[in-house]
């Protein structure tokens, strides 16, 4: 049992990550402390995995105004509380709003049992271990633009949440950089573990770029440094791993 919120989280990312990078190692993942895991490949290697989420440091948008914000923390508030009756199972579910769309305060009742009927179709097929499904866009009701439902037997609370929470980054490649940086100050910390090799798990909700901007040709074609051995940005509504380093 992981006791921790937090912890119970990483996890779940975690799993997440290793099966959507397909040449993740065979070994024994452990949760650890700097850094946040140790994946155990055999008796001699073993590699140090910590987690970051990308911060919109030069975010841009990303926060719409407080009607529909409200709006939005409704839908999610009663669809929980819906699933949540009948479904004693926890999950981690992420909603991705429209921006162009928005909910208004008048469908915030009909778009709150609309994605509660979603999640709980998508909870027939969770099986004892770790379960990920993304609804398809063509089933979400108008202002919904993605839904990730996860689960984990560890995840002893149910989290619901909005994507992007604290913005949408206007600067991708620079917020790379600065998430990098900053966990490099703490890499003598981790080193001290002795481990053979450490790699850095960049987590973003969306990638988006501006209009006639194709962030992921940006991403790809930028030469990123680190001291870590590996680093990855793993954008979590898409299920899509971008290797930086």
């Amino acid at each position: 049992m992981i006791p921790d919120e937090k912890k119970q989280v990483e996890w779940l990312l975690m799993e997440y990550f290793r099966r959507s990078f397909a040449e993740f190692p065979k070994g024994k993942l452990l949760l650890s402390e700097s850094p946040d895991f140790v994946l155990q490949t055999n008796h001699k290697s073993s590699i140090g995995i910590e987690l970051t989420r990308l911060h919109p440091v030069n975010h841009s948008g990303g926060f719409p105004g407080w009607d529909n914000r409200f709006a939005e923390e409704s839908v999610i508030g009663y669809a929980k509380e819906m699933v949540e009756r009948t479904e004693q199972r926890k999950f981690f579910v992420k909603f991705l709003f429209s921006e162009k769309e928005p909910v208004t305060a008048s469908r915030v009742a009909t778009v709150a049992a609309q994605t509660a009927r979603l999640v709980r179709q998508a909870a027939l097929n969770a099986n004892s271990g770790f379960f990920q499904h993304s609804v398809a866009e063509a089933e979400l009701p108008a202002g919904v633009t993605s839904l990730l439902v996860m689960r984990l037997p560890t995840l002893q609370a149910g989290i619901w949440e909005r994507a992007n929470p604290l913005g949408v980054s206007g600067n991708t490649v620079d917020d790379i950089r600065h998430s990098i940086r900053k966990k490099e100050e703490k890499l003598t910390l981790y080193q001290a573990r002795n481990l053979s090799q450490y790699w850095l798990l960049i987590t973003t909700d969306r990638l988006r770029g501006i209009k006639n901007f194709n962030i992921e040709n940006k991403i790809t074609n930028h030469t990123f440094r680190s001291l870590f051995q590996r680093v990855f940005l793993f954008e979590l509504l898409k299920g899509r791993v971008f290797q930086l380093v």
